[in-house]
């Protein structure tokens, strides 16, 4: 059995904390069934899906239920795993048929009290249809483009303009930004809001356009409630207007049933754009740089506090494991930010780079955050869980120390470390929290900071995980994992697919039986498949027991591997396939999207096949192409 004991307690401490924190992106707002959070579409959450399938549904993150769904095939989406999004993941939509919706709730409908009066919407994409001032969706909630009782809202992009509509009754307002050119092939940071809250004397502010790249655009709107529409949300088009089909990859979309203020929507903007890469205009988190091999990106799970304004946002926890409190709100002045992130570092324990007063005798993890700070906050608590850290207890927690330092290097003799002691407990109930207060934490900007123990025999830090890669090395794939222990380990079988679905065996490597260390394998598959394949290491123990590490995709790309299908979408009844030299391909078939064949043909040496496709039925076809150690499955669109 090889042991996960951090990463169930990064899910601990997700839970716990969604009760009193703010759990949501960055921080903002509250998950769970009474938060505030209606949707969070998160295309990083899709899991053990094959980047080029297509998706029936998309479980929702903010704990209220709200997934987007798709029973019909050929309407469905595809997860795509790498995308034009910053390389992050992507729902693409492919501008002629696809959508989802999400069940209509009050909270979709701007009510998280009695009235329907107040919501945000945020969304990340990237658009490839934009032309000819045609309207394309992103989101909507109608029944129909006929302005009705369920009409409620819409967002939707043309190649000059960012627009929104709201709906009152028979009453809709139609607003637009006109300060920035969308166009194709770019990465997106939009949204809307509307407010009914805000009074007579600011009914200029009661609807709002945001592109973080540029200022909000305010607009009037008469009106203080939407209509309590029971249409679903739409994603991918707007309902009722079938030439508003969007071709984009969507990478999240995030609905709050309230307005934000301006420092939760500056924080949002931070989280954002340091996950996505996109620039924003007020951007508070310097640590984000892709560049450099990715060794200055500390850009994961960003989080933050502060104030703008009147407006204050004081206690954060986001997608991470660190939860951040300011403790003196009466310190926070307008324009103070915190915030933080981490270097996506596997949550390995570490015996080297530790302080020297630790004598040999401590241990930290490998992961890295670091501090950002716009003026000095403050004095902040850092609050973590060691709910899943079993030798952690209420009577040994005291050797637990939080590491602050200037360049990362926590071991150098000639280095100022700051080592935070007196943690504070609390392990009451189900708790299981410890807390370190952090003073004028505004001296430590830029700093890196971690957890470790100054005492491994009083209070070890006993983290133990699977990592596992697979890498194209020169036309052989080599496969390696890590495990921190083992408990009777009997071996690990790698695995391979073309598909994500159906397995064989590439080899079988030993395991160590029971080990308290950490233990490197590699093994390699040297006749791989040409294209993208899926691997995965099963792990078996010696009573036959079995689990699954996560799957790995990896392409083998040779000069003899490449397969290209044109033009996509078939318009004029040819299909072409342009095989390079030397691919040894067999078959190639195509289905439509109920896997019923509609074509089928056995091939040997040839570098270019046509294919009538007259007489298809307008819509979505797989073409699947096989070979010796090659299989590719593309999906091709139907246009008459």
């Amino acid at each position: 059995m090889v042991k996960n004991y951090f990463l169930s307690g990064i899910f601990l401490l997700f839970s716990y904390c969604s009760l009193t924190a703010q759990t949501g992106p960055g921080g903002v707002g509250q998950t769970g069934a009474s938060g505030n959070i209606g949707l969070w579409l998160r295309a990083d959450n899709i899991t053990n899906t094959p980047t080029g399938t297509t998706i029936s549904s998309w479980a929702d993150a903010s704990g209220r239920g709200s997934n987007a769904t798709q029973a019909t095939t050929v309407n469905r989406p595809t997860y795509i795993s790498n995308s034009g999004i910053s390389s992050k993941p992507a729902v693409r939509f492919d501008g002629s048929n696809d959508l989802m919706t999400i069940t209509s709730s009050n909270i979709l409908n701007g009510n998280t009290g009695s009235n329907y009066d107040a919501l945000t919407y945020y969304a990340v994409v990237r658009m490839y249809n934009l032309n000819n001032n045609t309207t394309r969706g992103i989101i909507s909630k109608r029944a129909s483009n006929t302005v009705n009782s369920n009409y409620a809202y819409d967002l939707y992009l043309e190649p000059n303009d960012l627009f929104y509509d709201v709906v009152n009754g028979n009453n809709r307002d139609v607003e637009n930004n006109f300060n920035l050119d969308y166009g194709n092939n770019e990465s997106y940071i939009i949204g809307f809001r509307f407010d009914g809250n805000q009074g007579n004397n600011i009914v200029n502010n009661r609807g709002a356009l945001y592109d973080p790249y540029d200022n909000p655009q305010y607009f009037n709107h008469s009106f203080t409630t939407l209509n309590n529409s029971t249409s679903p949300v739409t994603i991918g088009a707007l309902t009722g207007d079938n030439n508003s089909y969007s071709n984009m990859d969507v990478a999240e979309i995030i609905q709050f049933g309230r307005s934000l203020n301006e420092a939760e929507r500056n924080i949002l903007d931070n989280y954002l754009s340091s996950k996505y890469n996109i620039p924003i205009d007020n951007d508070y988190f310097s640590y984000d740089n892709t560049g450099n091999n990715g060794n200055n990106y500390y850009g994961n799970d960003v989080a933050g506090i502060g104030r703008s304004g009147n407006a204050t946002q004081t206690d954060a926890l986001g997608t991470g494991m660190l939860r951040v409190t300011l403790n003196n709100t009466n310190n926070l002045d307008n324009g103070d930010y915190l915030f933080w992130g981490h270097n996506g570092t596997p949550l390995n324990i570490l015996s080297s780079n530790v302080p020297a007063s630790f004598f040999g005798n401590g241990q930290r993890l490998s992961r890295l955050w670091r501090f950002d700070a716009t003026n000095n906050v403050g004095t902040i608590t850092v609050t973590f869980d060691v709910s899943s850290i079993p030798t952690i207890t209420a009577t040994n927690y005291g050797s637990l120390r939080l590491l602050i330092d200037s360049d990362g290097n926590f071991g150098s003799p000639t280095n100022n470390t700051t080592i935070v002691a007196s943690p504070s407990p609390n392990f009451s109930g189900n708790n299981r929290l410890v807390s370190f207060t952090v003073n004028n934490v505004g001296n430590y900007d830029g700093a890196f900071f971690t957890l470790a123990t100054n005492d491994v025999s009083t209070t070890p830090l006993p983290v133990t995980f699977i990592s596992f890669d697979a890498t194209n090395q020169a036309g052989k794939v080599a496969l390696k994992w890590y495990t921190a222990s083992e408990e009777n380990n009997s071996h690990f079988t790698v695995e391979r697919s073309h598909n994500g679905q159906d397995w064989e065996t590439v080899t079988t490597v030993n395991g160590a039986g029971n080990s308290d260390q950490a233990l490197g394998y590699t093994a390699y598959d040297n006749n791989p498949y040409q294209g993208t394949s899926y691997y995965r290491i099963k792990q078996t123990d010696y009573n036959g027991e079995f689990s699954y590490s996560r799957i790995a995709t990896v392409t083998v790309l040779g000069a003899n591997s490449e397969v290209t299908l044109s033009p996509n979408p078939v318009k004029d009844d040819i299909l072409r396939l342009t095989f390079a030299e030397g691919l040894q391909i067999s078959q190639v078939v195509i289905t439509n999207t109920l896997g019923q064949e509609v074509y089928r043909k056995n091939i040997s040496q040839v570098q270019e096949l046509e294919i009538n496709t007259q007489g298809y039925p307008t819509g979505a076809y797989f073409v699947i192409i096989s070979g010796n150690n090659y299989h590719k499955t593309s999906k091709i669109l139907v246009e008459r």
